[in-house]
């Protein structure tokens, strides 16, 4: 299961690399989906590589 903890800092990168995983809004990124594909698991694994707070978690 992928999440975003406090850490976040919205700064759009995880939404940039896996749009159909993240969504930024309210100040923060949120899991909007569990990625199922292997085009999402790939992406998101990208995105949590990119994170510069390490805010997303697996």
């Amino acid at each position: 299961m992928v999440l975003v903890d406090e850490n976040c800092i919205w700064c759009g990168v995880c939404e940039s690399i896996a749009g159909k995983i993240f969504k930024v809004e309210d100040g923060m990124s949120h899991v909007i989906k569990q990625p199922e594909t292997e085009e999402e698991i790939n992406a998101t694994k990208d995105a949590i590589s990119a994170c510069p707070v390490a805010a997303i978690k697996e």
